[in-house]
Formats: C-alpha cells, structure tokens, sequence
C-alpha cells in the first residue's frame, strides 16, 4: 500500500492538499505525520525522502517527492481516479493551473496569511496586494468556468487535483475573515464544503500541539482546538 509522509494537517498546506486529492479518489494509502518545526524533523525526513520535506509518497522501495511529481505519479498509477481531467485540453489548462500555485501563487495571501486549519483569526487589514492576489484567482477561475460551462461545478467539471489545489488557498481566505468576491463563493463553499475537507480539518483539530512559530499574530476570533 502507498504510504504519504505528512507534516501536521493543521499547518501543512501541501500534505492537506494530495490528503484530499487521495481520499477523494478513493487511493489506498496509509498516513505516516513527522511533525513539522520538531527538533527531529530533519533528521527523520531525510530518512525518507532526498528532499528532507514533506509531503513523500513511499510506493514500495519507489519513493516520490515534491508535490506536483507525487501528482503526476499518482496520474500514472491510478489514471482512471480523476487525479486530471480526463480532455486533453482541459487537462493541460489544469495542469497550468496547478504548476502556478504549486509555484506560490496567491503569494501576497500566502505570505500575509499562513495556512492555520486550527483557528479564525481577523486580518487587521486586506492589503492591495491581498485583494489583487484574490480578484486575480476570482477572474482566473470565473473564465475557466465559463469556459467549460462549470459553474457551481468543480473547476473542470469533475474533482482533480487542481481542486484539491485550490482549497488551500480558499482556506486561507477563510481563516483570515476575508470577504471573497461573490462570483468565488460558490465554488470555495464546494471545496471546503465537501466531506472529506471537512473530515481533513476535524483531523486537524485533534492534533496535541501548537507551534507557535507558525501562528500568526491577528485577532483570533475562534480557536477550534481550545479545551
């Protein structure tokens, strides 16, 4: 069985985001977490991966790192699951979609806004940069889907890794209690909405520690961990 070494759920974005592609399509794997920022760390990962960073996709004696390779991998594998659309055109859009967040894109969100499942905090003030990262996103996803005809839908249609992409990327912007712009909504609510994200963040709140390094210093408006 496939195994995917993960950082925390509560703080590592890419570990969440290949967590919902592979319970989404149904992948069979197990689950091995190396708490991210622990002393050890390092010296476990290196362990299991060239890379020394999370995520890893252990296949046997095969392993895979970096998260776009671990994507392709699992295309290649189980390429009836829906890791990519199943149309050559859309998939290549897909995939271009994929490659410029795997790239850091929004930046300016991420950067001003950590990935942080466990609390709501309340940003002081939603930058221009923020916003332009955002209306950018927006424009970007509402011209595909007019493109393809998905409105309401997942981005092309039907789940694939560009959505599992997305979703941390739409969390982001809720934990920090920014309004999205209204035609981002509807598909932000059926990402982070779904089952298995919500499953992914109940996960995440039952994790036994707080990296302080890692929390922002905002408002925090809710905190699902507290006892």
């Amino acid at each position: 069985m496939l195994k995917l070494v993960i950082g925390n759920k509560i703080y590592s974005t890419w570990s969440i985001r290949l967590l919902y592609l592979l319970r989404y399509g149904k992948i069979p794997h197990e689950e091995y977490l190396i708490p991210c920022f622990h002393p050890d760390f390092k010296a476990e990962m290196v362990k299991l991966s060239p890379s020394g960073m999370v995520p890893a996709l252990i296949d046997d004696e095969l392993t895979v790192w970096d998260s776009l390779a671990i994507v392709e991998y699992l295309h290649e594998k189980f390429p009836n699951n829906g890791i990519w659309p199943s149309g050559t055109k859309e998939r290549a859009m897909a995939r271009s979609v994929a490659s410029e967040i795997h790239s850091g894109a929004p930046k300016h969100l991420g950067s001003a806004c950590s990935f942080n499942l466990g609390k709501i905090f309340k940003i002081p003030k939603v930058t221009t940069n923020i916003q332009s990262d955002i209306n950018q996103m927006a424009e970007q996803i509402k011209s595909i889907q007019s493109q393809f005809g998905t409105e309401g839908r997942y981005l092309f249609g039907e789940f694939s890794a560009v959505d599992s992409f997305y979703a941390v990327s739409f969390s982001r912007i809720k934990t920090y209690s920014i309004e999205p712009p209204k035609s981002l909504k509807p598909y932000m609510d059926l990402l982070l909405g779904h089952p298995i994200f919500k499953e992914l963040t109940n996960e995440a709140h039952t994790e036994g520690w707080v990296i302080e390094m890692a929390e922002e210093d905002y408002p925090v408006l809710e905190d699902f961990r507290a006892s």
